[in-house]
């Protein structure tokens, strides 16, 4: 059962404390704990939980700067602000939630989960008080335009008045109006010559063209580009998990447009335990051919973890793992849940289809069915 899922029974306390202050409850050293395989296991589907958890809070934080550049009025804006801040105090309490289980696992690996871990949430910081600036900047390009328009209204107001106040005039003067009306071809051609020399002399700009605001686009460069960065996850090496991950993966990359050697050491960063040292070795061998090197560690791991076999496998086992449900584990029963959509997403990859669709037979459906309590 995930800790990281918000109805689950936490594993700490929650705390109010940053997860860059996280500290253990003692001041002196303690000894780094070695779990056993179940336990290990339990780990990682914790730290999944986490980081899945943690990764859809971030991608609605993602989604407010799209938002902001078709924002047109005030009201939209502040709407955006405050759902920043809100997404902002979800992702930092649960970012404590998942440090403090870090810190009282006190594994080799969570230390080195922790280290990592604490430098995206620092990242992830500096990100969201970046936007901020963002929507203010736009709140005020909105008042500058409202202003505008409403300076633009009152000088067509005053300008027809004058209109209608000189027409009156002309209503009275008669005479005065026919000798203007002999003066006003010569002004007229006055006027042209005039314009005519000044447009030989200077150069002419289009009013029309849309005004760039370069301080503005560079923070949305940069903005988007630490977004992206940050969407980076670690593979978890369980084959059921791959096609998602790889997918993930290569279109971060394609937005980012690396080269193939970029792509290998991201990989190497970013693969599992297991699976990073197929990466580690691969890159060795091929640093001279990148492009080759990228070929055989997609190839490597589509073996490894992408066979349909593997992944049939992977869920075979973890439903076999999971208990016969008592009706009193109304709870446990989103594990069995959640089980049975992967499978179904499964199946709906071509990939799949064909070895997965045994679970369409009752041989697949009897022993889903047998883990359910009796009432049920």
């Amino acid at each position: 059962m995930s800790t990281g899922d918000s109805e689950a029974k936490p594993v700490v306390k929650e705390t109010s404390e940053s997860v860059d202050n996280t500290k253990s409850e003692s001041d002196k050293p303690r000894r780094t704990r070695t779990l056993t395989p179940k336990a290990q296991e339990n780990y990682e589907d914790e730290v999944s939980a986490f980081h899945n958890n943690l990764d859809k809070i971030w991608r609605k934080i993602e989604d407010i700067p799209d938002e902001v550049d078709k924002a047109k009025d005030i009201g939209t804006l502040r709407d955006l602000e405050n759902q920043l801040q809100d997404l902002s105090e979800q992702y930092r309490v649960l970012s404590n939630r998942f440090s403090k289980y870090l810190d009282e696992v006190n594994t080799q690996d969570s230390q080195d989960e922790f280290g990592r871990f604490s430098f995206e949430y620092r990242r992830s910081k500096t990100i969201i008080r970046s936007m901020r600036p963002v929507i203010e900047n736009a709140r005020l390009d909105i008042l500058e335009a409202i202003s505008n328009a409403a300076t633009d209204d009152s000088a067509s107001v005053i300008s027809t008045t004058k209109r209608k106040s000189d027409a009156g005039q002309i209503q009275q003067q008669p005479s005065q109006v026919v000798d203007d009306l002999d003066i006003i071809p010569d002004r007229l051609q006055e006027t042209a010559n005039y314009v005519r020399n000044q447009h030989s002399h200077f150069p002419t700009h289009d009013m029309g063209s849309p005004m760039i605001h370069p301080t503005q686009d560079l923070t949305k460069f940069l903005l988007k580009k630490d977004l992206l960065l940050s969407r980076f996850s670690r593979f978890n090496d369980r084959p059921e998990n791959f096609a998602v991950w790889k997918d993930s993966f290569r279109s971060i990359i394609t937005e980012l447009e690396v080269t193939p050697f970029e792509e290998m050491d991201l990989l190497a960063k970013w693969l599992g335990p297991e699976s990073s040292k197929y990466a580690v070795s691969i890159r060795a061998a091929n640093s001279s051919f990148p492009h080759r090197g990228v070929a055989r560690l997609w190839e490597r791991l589509e073996e490894r973890y992408g066979s349909p076999e593997l992944v049939e496998a992977s869920l075979k086992a973890k439903l076999e793992s999971l208990p016969k449900l008592r009706p009193e584990d109304n709870k446990v029963l989103y594990d069995l849940s959640d089980i049975v959509a992967e499978i179904i997403g499964c199946k709906e990859n071509p990939k799949y289809a064909t070895l997965l669709s045994y679970f369409d037979s009752s041989s697949g459906i009897i022993p889903i069915i047998n883990k359910l309590p009796r009432n049920l």
